[in-house]
């Protein structure tokens, strides 16, 4: 049963993130090799786990993408293509290396060889080889950061281990107490406050630069979740009028005149692309553009736009649109969905 899941998980990770799948299939490959070493499998059950697990999935992974004309090459140039994401090499590891370091020495110090060690490791050791191909244009900084999601979740699981080492629990309470003051410090913006105190006492916040990436979080948190009950029911209303607004699976653009958390959510449940113009393939365009009502009324593709009343009033910049020159299909509290009067004469 345990290889049955360990093949569809496997499997699985083509169908999700396959940039995931060189260094899971690393690590598992490597195990496997290290249980037949220490005399756990026979050479009859390593290649007999090894076909089932990795290399099953693994050819049918790439059938599917031969399949669908995604090939190898088709794969690679799409992960030299940049995007907007979190970035940040290495500060934020800093305050967890000590533990890090602590927990791998503790291991092999007592032979306690296993799974999770392989997975760090295989992962720290994709990571380093990916880097060199940064410069070259090959790998795309945006690619490169997506797989710290499996460095965290290592360092993570490597720490928690360190629970087991009862005689060092007071060690590991004491670090990550240590980390936790640390996040929080720079969360409340303590040395923010000290300058303004006495600004000569501190000219750069630099807690912040070891534990940005919770920040990072809560302020995506902030913009990316919150939403209005009315704001979510303008975006659902709108996928009832694809039709009137000409959307189809060749036209999916429709203009959302409104903030980041909007946009996300509109795309989402949609799947309609809020923007007029936005690069290929370049997905931050079109949370982050608003195109002038001008470009919305020139643009013969587009036949609808969706506003967001609360982003107009909210809006720094003046947004002037000519209502005159629309109908309204659909509109309730947070916002309308208009349709060009002009294409319908």
């Amino acid at each position: 049963m345990l290889y049955i899941l360990l093949l569809l998980f496997n499997l699985g990770l083509f169908f999700s993130y396959y940039l995931f799948v060189p260094s899971v299939y690393l690590s598992e490959g490597l195990y496997i090799i290290y249980n037949f070493v220490k005399g756990k499998y026979s050479l009859k059950s390593m290649f007999k786990i090894g076909i089932f697990t990795l290399l099953i999935p693994a050819i049918i992974g790439f059938l599917y993408f031969i399949y669908n004309k995604n090939g190898t090459k088709e794969a690679m140039e799409g992960y030299s293509i940049d995007g907007y994401s979190y970035k940040n090499l290495y500060s934020n590891f800093v305050l967890l290396i000590p533990l890090i370091i602590y927990s791998i020495t503790m291991k092999f110090k007592n032979k306690k060889i296993d799974f999770s060690l392989f997975f760090l490791l295989s992962v720290i050791f994709y990571i380093l080889v990916t880097l060199i191909f940064i410069p070259k244009g090959s790998v795309s900084p945006y690619y490169f950061y997506k797989t710290y999601y499996i460095l965290w979740l290592g360092v993570y699981i490597i720490i928690y281990e360190l629970i087991n080492y009862k005689e060092y629990n007071y060690i590991l309470r004491v670090n990550i107490g240590f980390v936790i003051f640390i996040i929080l410090f720079a969360i409340l913006n303590i040395e923010g406050l000290v300058y303004k105190i006495n600004f000569n006492l501190t000219n750069t916040v630099t807690s912040k630069e070891l534990s940005n990436i919770y920040q990072f979080n809560i302020g995506n948190f902030d913009k990316s979740t919150l939403i209005k009950t009315e704001e979510m029911k303008l975006l659902t209303e709108t996928s009832k009028y694809s039709k009137e607004c000409g959307i189809n699976n060749k036209m999916k653009k429709l203009p959302y005149i409104s903030g980041y958390a909007q946009k996300l959510w509109f795309f989402a449940i949609n799947n309609m692309i809020p923007a007029i113009d936005y690069k290929d393939k370049l997905l931050t365009d079109i949370f982050t553009s608003i195109p002038a009502s001008s470009e919305i009324e020139k643009n013969e593709e587009v036949q609808c736009v969706l506003i967001s009343d609360d982003y107009i009033k909210k809006s720094l910049k003046k947004y002037n649109i000519n209502y005159d020159n629309y109908e309204v299909l659909y509109k309730n509290k947070a916002g309308k969905l208009l349709k060009k009067r002009i294409l319908q004469e």
